[in-house]
């Protein structure tokens, strides 16, 4: 499914290991995923064994400020489009 944000995505791959029964993971992350992987590792420390990031960066701010107004179209635009 689709989240909102990080810590939305968080939960959601925290409910995941559950249903998977993965009590402690090693954990990769490269691009956008090397961003969740770090909102993951730092709310739910006691899950992650190891953290191994490539080409990952620690926000989106700076994206967001270059996209400007570009970044709001994204949400109404279909996907088959983009």
């Amino acid at each position: 499914p689709a989240y909102a944000t990080p810590e939305a995505w968080c939960k959601g791959f925290d409910r995941f290991l559950d249903s998977a029964k993965c009590r402690v993971v090693h954990l990769f992350g490269a691009g956008l995923g090397g961003f969740l992987a770090q909102h993951f590792a730092a709310s739910y420390p006691h899950r992650v064994r190891s953290l191994v990031l490539c080409n990952a960066f620690a926000t989106t701010h700076p994206f967001a400020a270059q996209a400007g107004a570009l970044a709001n179209m994204v949400h109404l635009t279909p996907t088959p489009l983009l």
